[in-house]
Order: C-alpha cells, then structure tokens, then sequence
C-alpha cells in the first residue's frame, strides 16, 4: 500500500483510518476525517495539532500502557493484527471508549488501523477466553475500592507468559490460543471470588484478597503443572501489588504490578516479585538511566572498556570487544548490566549503540596520531539500531570522519536479533559486507534457530555463547568441538566467550577454535590497561599484515584423525606454530628407536631433512608427501601449504605425521623399500600394477595435487589423465612413451626407460623433468614410475632436451654447449626477439620462432646450412659475413650493424648484432639477433613516452602533466574552452605502506589508478605524482559538473574494500576548479607540491626498514 492515501476512497468507508509508522507508532502519518470525529475534531489537521503528531496524547493515561503494548507486540512481529479497546480524552475535554483494530504491512512497515466509538454499556469481553475486558475490570474494581480499604487487605495481580510469541512460532496459532484459554482456566477456578481480565495477548491481571492469596498461589501452580503442555515450556511470571489504604487509581496499581512482573523477565527459577520500595528503587533508578542517557553521552559519563580477544593457536592478541561503562555522577561507576537492559526495554538502547562507535572511531583517530599501537575492535548492535535508522550510513560516515580502515572495525549481531524483523536486518548484514566489513555473530547456540541461521547467511565470526562454559562437562565439550568442526567446513571461524579457566583455554586450542574471550585472558578495561595486562600475560599484539596470513591457517581441521601440526618456514628457518599432542607423542616414540634427538624448534629429523621438501611446495594449496627412514621403519611425512604470506619468503604447512613399521605384505614392503632408497633423490613415485590397472603413490612432494597426477586408474592416465600434467608440445612423445606395447618393447633386455617432458609444477609452470620408468621384474605385471628435477651441468642432458624439443640438432656434444640456458626453450617459443644461433663455420644450428616467421621459413630449411644455401635475403651479404668472421675470430661482440634485407618482396632496414659464444675459453660459435627499422623508431617513441608516464601506472607523470596543461591551456587561450584541474589526495596509504610494505602499497596504487581512470572515462585524463596524490584534468561543460566529478571520485574510492584478497581502506580528498578562475600559478603550485611529496616520500622509502 505505501503512504498515498486516497481520501475521496477512504470517506466511503463507515469507520475512522489511522496510519502510523511501526518503528515509533507514536507518529500518526494519516488521519481520516471520520478518525479525526472520534476526538471530536474537524478533520486531519486539527486531530494532529490536538495530539502534537502524538498518539499518545488522546489516550486516557491509565490505558496507555495497555494500548501502546499491544501495539508495540505488532510493530515488533510478535502478532500480524491487534484489537483494542480503551479510553481516549476528546479535544472537548470528554472521555470515551473506542475500539481500534489494526495490522502491520510488512512491505512498507507503516500500521493500518481502523478506530470506532465504543458503547460504554456494551459488555467489555475478551473474545477469546470469555473474560471480563481491561475496562470491565478497572470499573468493578473502582466500585469495591471507591470508599477506601484497609491497608493490604486486597492485591492486583499481573500474570505474563514469558516469551508467549515463541509458542505461537513454533506450535501455531491454535496452540497459543489453547495455551491462553488454559491459563484463564486456571485463574478463574483458583480465584472464583476475585476479578480476572484478560489484559493483552498474553497478560492477564486478578484483583483478590490477600487473606488466602498464598495457598491460592499453591493451587494455581500445582493446576499450571497439570494443565500446561510441557511441550510449551510455559513460563508464568507473576508480579503483586499490595493496594494501600488511600485510594489509587486502578490504573496505577495495574503499572505496579506490572513492574513487579517485569521485573522477572529473563530471570530463572524465582517467578513472583512484589511491588515494594527495593522495587520503586529500581523503577527509580531506569527512570534515571532512560532520563539521562544524552546527557550521560554529551558529558563523557559514557565510557569504552575492551576486553581482548587472543588466537588460542599462537597466543596473539588479535582483537578487543568494545563494551560499554557508565561513569555516573550520582551512581557511580555502573556496568552494561545496570544499564542497558533499562536502555532495551525503554527502547533507547541504539543511542548508546551510536555513541559507542562513534567514541571507538575518536580513540583509533586519537591513537593513529599519537603513534599508539591499535588492535581491531568489535561492537555490538541491538535490533533497535536497525530499525531506528540506517545504521549502515551512520557506521560509513564514523569510519570517513575519524579515517579508520574497515578491517579495524567488526560489528556484532546477536543470533536472537535474526529471529524478528527478518528482512531488514538481513538487508543491512548485506550491506554491511558489501561496503567491506565483517560481520560477526554474537550468542551462537542461544536460541533454537541457531543452524537455521548459519545456512541462510554468512557471518565472518560465529562467537559461541558462553553458556556452553558455565558447566564445562564432556558433553559440553563434544558440542562445542562438533560446532567447531562444523564452522570451519562452513567457511567462518569461531570466537569462544566466557573462558575463565586454563583448562577451558587448552581444550579450545586443542580442538582449533579460532579465538578466545573471557577474564582468563583479560577484564574489560581501557585502551593502554588492555595492552598492558595482556602484555604482561606474554600475549604481542599480532601485525596487521599477518592477519591473514595467520585466519587461512588456521581454518585447518585441528581435530583430523592423524597427527597434525602447523609449522611456519621463513627462508631456511621453521618455526612451529602448534604441535598436537600426539605429534609430540610420535616424535618421542622416534627418538627412542633412532636413539636420535627429534625437536621440532632444532634442526634435526624430520624437519631438518625436510626443509629442501617443503620449499618445494611454493603455492597455497600445494601438497606433497616424502619420507624418511630409519632401517625397517619409515617416517611419513604429508605437508600443504595452508598460507603464503605475499611479498615475502614465508609460509605456514600443515603436517601430518605417520610411522609405518615393515610388514609382510608384499605390497607394503616393496613401498618401504622404494620410500628408504629413492625419496631423497626423486620428486613423486609411485607403483603401477598392470594386471589390476592401479597405480599407488608412494610418495609425492612435486607440489602438484594428487588429483592431476596420475590418480589411482592406470588405463584412464595413459589414455587421457597425462594431459592434465604434461606440456601440450610434449603430450605426443610422452603419449608415445607410455604407450604399453612400446613399453614393452622398449623394456626388453632393459631394467628403465626414461624421457625428458616439460612438467606442471605448483605455480602452473611447466620445468623440465625426467620420467623414469622401471621394472620390478615382469614389465606385464609391475612397474615403478619416478619423477625427478634435471640440472644442465650434462651436455648429454641438454643436447637430449634440444633433440626432445624438435628445435634443431647438436652435431656434437661440444656445440651442445650452446644450449645450457634452463630457460632456453621458453625465449626460443616465446620472445619477440628475432635471434638466431650458429657454428664456427656459420652454419644455422636454430632460430627464434620470431625469427622464422618474420623470414617465412621453417628450422628444416635453415638448419644446418650456411646462408647462402638457404636463399637471397641478405642484399649484402658480404657486410654480415665479415661481422661474423670478426665476431669468431677476435672473440668480441658486434653490435648494430646497419644493413638491408628482402622480405615479402620488400627491401626492409635491420639493424643487426653478433654476440659469441665462448667454453673453456674458446669461441664455439654466435648468437646474432637484430630489430628492424621500424621496431628501432617504436623503441625511441617508447622511450620518449617513458618521459612522460609513470612506470608504475601508465598514467601521466610531472612531464606528461606539464605538456597537457600547456596544450589545454593553449586552447583556452585560443579557442575559450575551459577545463578544470583536480587535485586528488589518497588517505590511508600511510598506513597501508607501514602495515603490508611497498610491494602491496604499489599494488593498492596501481588499484586506485584504475578506478580513477574508470571514474574519469573519455571525460578526464590522470596523472600521478606521488604514492598518495594524483591531479586529473577533467573536461565539462557546467561549473556544476566539477563538483559532481569531485563525489563520483571520492565515493568511488571508499568503495575499494579490498585488493589482492587484503582488506583496505582509503579515502580520496579532492580540490577541483576552472582553469578560467584558477590559472595557471595556482595549477604549477599544485604540481610543484606534488612533487615535493613525491621527493619526501622517495627520502621516506629509503629510511623505512
């Protein structure tokens, strides 16, 4: 429906039309004429002006508690539709009942209600239970206390089911109904002679004696046990009112007794209060809490105490949790639990929310400036900060304001809060995430909808509730290690609250619970207390740049079956990072049978043997497995890398260790015997058994997955699999040399064959390696297959590479020389070079692929021939001969000889150089290449255009900045067409420089360069002349434009949240104005600053470690 509102439609209808808004229902947004009659008014305008916008100022004061609850269990989707009746004060000063019936939209969020004027005489009745209605119960009560009573001789009762809307949830409707219809049951048998009425949906409220009130209690609750569903979980809490002497409004003692029931909520076991003065003290004191809120914000009362938050793993602080005090003047010193659940009922609670962040946003400002160390910091949002307002808009402008990088800040969402208000909350998590923040969940496993929730939405952080600590039992701890497990296979980690023992601490990291809280770590105090208890706990405070590094690591199943541990191997150093309990177990058992010291901090077996293996696995996800042997026992040893840390040497592996002793098996042993003898020597093993078409790997540390290797089925590897492992160019000869019958062949009178195939490693490069394939005895039944790394320190090597390759042929080991470079093959295919090679009598031995296309012929016309046998390209072919001869004989290179050749029919310019090529000092032959006159003139525009860009961006530097504004100021001058300039500074580099390095910081500069490109489009050209500054020349055609240019600029550099997988933020501050009104000094002190900058940061660089 929305808020348009047809009035001419809404005149026809015989009742008066209410709508108001259902996050402050107190704001009427429409009023019908015939709503407007009901108080007496002419029409919309006067209504409003008579309840100052208000609702609450037409309704008689002793119901408003009533009308506003049952309104307020609408608004909150506790119930879809409301009826009320109640007393309302006439602009003419009458009072009357009406009846107002209403429903919530949930698509425009604005409540619909139509309001009558009820007849006093007509029975007030609840529909649903048959009893007396609120009005009725208030008059019978005026009547019996109208001429005063004796102190405490009568009571009102108030009756709440506690979390009635959960019955409603889960069992239906028809259940809540039974469940409110027994409940009235029971109170009209237990107290026949008193007044029960039922208040609101799940309210109910007795008027009795207080003489047998006690054993009517007793009755009540005996009746409560019997009746209730046990399925319901019914929970009753009852709040009593001892009417005094003087006379009281009804209404009043109706509030008392409410307070008194309230005051249960959330409590366990104790289900009566008594309204008294400890009572009236508390109602006191929220009335004070929820009176002084702003002023408690405005006068610094409000204070952030953090409570750090460590990697159980490594023992880092990685986080803090920003939790609220209040420093009160006349209470004193006061914790969240005297104040926020009065700030939650009074539904004030997201003022205190919005003032929390923007106090953590001041301290990060604060401390970055002061050179303080800083931590992340969560904050906790309440369902009300959601609904008030657009929180996600008041968290981006804190963060702008006070320059605070987004991975600095999370935010936490209670698990309960999802339950209602589905949509929204969910609608601004998304947001959340898209403008780059985590999202963490508070209270996991609190509520019933815990698993509902984890496969409907992504949280970053699932943070378990600490209930699951208060008895810390085995079966607590099995369903916390199953959460555990389960969170990582989900993709999130885990955050254990209320870890008070160092047992419990253990236990958390032992089974890989990515963080813990709670006061065995640390009490909620301020910024630098935190740092310094933690500090003295021996917990550092972990580097921005290894947050990442350290998350991806730790997503390892800690609780797999084998022994695991993780270990760091920075350069030549490893470090382990957690040893599980039965790896060091296994390494003891090691060291009593080798009789060997096995430390995993020393360099010894196993690590000390393994470190060349484990740097063979250079890429994320890379695997492998070697092994180690000790007579009849083997080590296993499987190793993946789990983390790189970009930019420098450094990696995190998780190992896991087994010991195999020998066995009888023939299988077995033959798998020990190849592990013991040739896992030093040999990348990847494995044995292939024709007979039952398998293949088992031995061992595998080549870095490559297990499933692009051969797998386990050997048909499906030498018909197809291969291809996935070997070159393209090698798949036909190695088709051929796995070829069984060839095989066959080949093996007869032989015990191996071998072959060398370029081979995809790790990194998705394809080095050379040599396969090796040998017999165990009948090549019909097994065969051993081995990989290994080749060196170029053979020249057998080498000329069987360049004979494998198809790229010539070496007519001698000697000229074979020629070919030691690893990388030889890869610059023959690939570079654009047109080089060439030849012998001391001059005769071709290859070319670069570019040489043979830029000619037109192919390595079979040329090789091994002089050239003038191959044909007439070389016009003067004297002139290169004798380059040549000089080249050979006097042992030095010539370099740019100008000459001529025909090519396509055409006499073209080259300029040709000859480089030679010595061993044991003596000239074997050349290597030649040359460029052509056209690629010479490419090279110099390239060169002059280097004056001009920056290398790091392709963009205009100082130079090419210069040149363009002296061109667009010339047209101005000439032609009247305006431009502007726009100085565009980066924040945060600075930051990100100092956290990540100059390799990531390029990267970050490289990023913003191409969103502002992206931004500026046909319309604007860049340059850049310092990390952090850029100016951009920007065409338009209305002063207004510039400023729109200066927003786009600015918002589209907010929304970078994150380059190369690293969360980031910066923020663009722009300067923009006409060149007709800024001129040309003030454009070159813009440069000129520019390049200061630039020089200061270039000076910066070289002091930085």
């Amino acid at each position: 429906m929305g808020t348009h509102i047809d009035n001419q439609a809404l005149e026809k209808i015989p009742f008066g039309v209410l709508v108001f808004d259902s996050r402050d229902y107190n704001h009427i947004l429409f009023a019908s004429r015939r709503a407007a009659q009901v108080w007496d008014c002419q029409d919309e305008e006067e209504l409003l002006a008579y309840w100052n916008a208000g609702l609450s100022h037409g309704i008689y004061p002793g119901d408003m508690d009533r009308v506003f609850q049952d309104i307020s269990q609408v608004s909150d989707g506790e119930k879809n539709e409301f009826q009320i009746t109640f007393r309302i004060l006439t602009r003419k000063g009458a009072m009357r009942f009406v009846h107002m019936s209403g429903r919530r939209e949930v698509q425009d969020g604005l409540i619909y209600a139509c309001v009558t004027v009820h007849n006093a005489e007509e029975s007030d009745v609840d529909m649903l239970t048959g009893l007396p209605g609120p009005m009725q119960f208030s008059s019978h009560v005026e009547a019996l206390c109208r001429n005063g009573t004796e102190a405490g001789k009568y009571a009102v009762l108030a009756f709440n089911i506690e979390r009635f809307r959960l019955i409603n949830e889960r069992f239906g409707l028809r259940e809540g109904d039974l469940c409110l219809k027994r409940l009235a049951g029971i109170l009209t048998r237990v107290f026949s002679g008193g007044i029960v009425c039922r208040y609101a949906v799940d309210t109910f409220y007795v008027f009795t004696q207080t003489a047998h009130m006690d054993d009517a209690l007793e009755i009540y609750r005996e009746l409560l046990k019997k009746q209730m569903s046990p399925e319901w979980k019914c929970v009753v809490n009852i709040g009593v009112f001892l009417m005094p002497s003087r006379e009281l409004p009804v209404g009043v003692c109706m509030s008392h007794a409410m307070q008194a029931c309230r005051s249960l909520t959330g409590t366990n076991g104790k289900r009566i209060a008594y309204y008294d003065r400890a009572l009236e003290k508390e109602i006191a004191f929220a009335r004070y809490i929820e009176g002084h809120l702003e002023e408690a914000v405005s006068r610094g009362w409000i204070k952030v105490y953090y409570q750090p938050v460590v990697r159980p793993v490594n023992m880092a602080l990685c986080s803090m949790e920003a939790l609220a005090r209040w420093e009160d003047p006349n209470f004193g010193f006061l914790v969240p639990g005297q104040f926020i659940p009065i700030l939650e009922e009074k539904k004030q609670i997201h003022k205190l929310d919005r003032a929390m962040i923007s106090l953590v946003c001041r301290e990060y400002e604060k401390r970055v400036s002061q050179g303080k160390e800083v931590v992340p910091v969560s904050f906790n949002l309440s369902r009300y900060d959601f609904l008030t307002g657009d929180i996600v808009s008041f968290i981006e402008d804190e963060v702008r304001t006070h320059h605070v990088p987004k991975d600095m800040i999370h935010v936490e969402i209670t698990e309960s809060m999802m339950v209602s208000e589905v949509e929204v909350i969910a609608s601004a998590v998304r947001r959340l995430h898209e403008a780059g923040y985590q999202v963490w969940m508070d209270d996991f496993g609190s509520g019933y909808s815990s698993l509902n929730l984890l496969k409907d939405y992504d949280f970053d952080k699932i943070k378990l509730d600490m209930k699951f600590f208060s008895t810390f039992t085995q079966k607590s701890k099995h369903i916390v290690m199953t959460m555990v497990r389960m969170i990582k296979e989900l993709h999130s980690q885990t955050l254990a609250e209320g870890v008070e023992t160092a047992e419990e601490f253990e236990f958390l990291k032992r089974i890989g619970c990515e963080r813990a809280q709670g006061y065995y770590i640390g009490k909620p105090a301020p910024y630098d207390a935190t740092l310094e208890q933690v500090k003295k706990l021996g917990v550092q405070i972990e580097p921005r740049r290894i947050r990442r590094f350290i998350d991806k690591a730790i997503k390892v199943d800690f609780q797999q079956d084998t022994p695991l541990a993780l270990a760091e191997l920075n350069g030549q150093t490893l470090t382990p990072l957690y040893i599980r309990q039965d790896y060091k177990k296994l390494l003891d058992e090691l060291c009593k049978i080798t009789g060997r010291k096995l430390r995993v901090e020393e360099p010894s077996a196993p690590w000390g043997q393994t470190i060349d293996f484990l740097q063979t696995l250079k890429q994320e996800g890379s695997e492998g497995v070697t092994y180690m042997a000790h007579g009849y026992i083997y080590i296993r040893l499987e190793a993946r890398v789990v983390s790189v840390l970009k930019g420098e040497d450094r990696r995190l592996y998780a190992c896991s260790l087994t010991m195999v002793k020998s066995r009888g098996n023939r299988y077995s042993q033959m798998g020990e015997a190849v592990a013991r003898n040739i896992s030093q020597i040999f990348r990847y093993a494995s044995i292939v058994s024709v007979p039952e078409n398998k293949i088992q790997v031995v061992f595998n540390y080549t870095g490559v997955p297990e499933g692009l290797l051969a797998g386990t089925n050997l048909s499906e590897w030498t018909q197809r699999g291969y291809r996935r492992l070997i070159h393209p160019m090698d798949q036909d000869r190695y088709a051929a040399f796995v070829d069984r019958e060839k095989l066959k062949k080949a093996l007869q009178g032989r015990q191996y064959v071998a072959g060398l195939f370029r081979t995809r490693a790790d990194d998705g490069s394809y080095p050379w390696r040599i396969h090796i394939i040998a017999r165990f005895s009948d090549p019909d039944r097994q065969l051993l297959y081995l990989t290994s790394a080749i060196t170029f320190d053979s020249q057998d090597v080498v000329a069987a590479m360049y004979e494998n390759s198809s790229k010539g042929q070496a007519s001698n080991p000697r000229d074979a020389v020629l070919l030691r470079a690893e990388l030889w093959d890869s610059l023959v295919d690939f570079m654009p070079f047109k080089f060439f090679w030849k012998d001391r009598e001059h005769r071709f031995l290859g070319a670069s692929h570019s040489f043979l296309t830029y000619y037109g012929v192919s390595l079979k016309d040329i090789v091994g021939k002089k050239e003038e046998e191959i044909g007439n390209w070389v016009i003067d072919r004297r002139l290169y001969i004798d380059d040549e001869d000089q080249c050979m004989q006097e042992g030095k290179a010539i370099m740019n000889t100008e000459g001529q050749v025909t090519v396509g029919g055409m006499s073209r310019h080259i300029y040709s150089s000859k480089i030679p090529v010595f061993t044991n000092g003596e000239v074997i032959g050349l290597i030649g290449y040359f460029f052509s006159e056209e690629e010479m003139k490419a090279v110099e525009a390239q060169r002059q255009r280097l004056l001009t860009v920056d290398s790091l961006t392709g963009v205009m530097n100082h130079n090419g900045l210069a040149g363009e504004v002296y061109r667009f100021a010339r047209s101005y001058h000439q032609l009247g067409v305006d431009f502007a300039l726009a100085d565009i500074h980066i924040r945060g580099m600075d930051e990100i420089w100092s956290s990540y390095g100059e390799r990531f910081t390029q990267l970050v500069v490289k990023h913003i360069t191409g969103t502002l490109q992206q931004v500026l489009g046909n319309h604007g050209e860049l340059a850049r002349l310092s990390e952090d500054q850029f100016l951009a020349i920007i065409h338009f055609r209305k002063r207004d434009e510039i400023t729109e240019w200066m927003e786009k600029i600015k918002e589209a550099v907010w929304n970078i949240h994150e380059v190369d997988n690293i969360s980031i933020t910066v923020q663009a501050e722009c300067r923009g104005a006409p060149f007709s009104e800024q001129g040309v000094e003030i454009m070159w002190q813009a440069i000129m600053e520019g390049i200061k900058r630039f020089s200061a940061d270039r000076a910066e660089q070289t002091l930085r470690p």
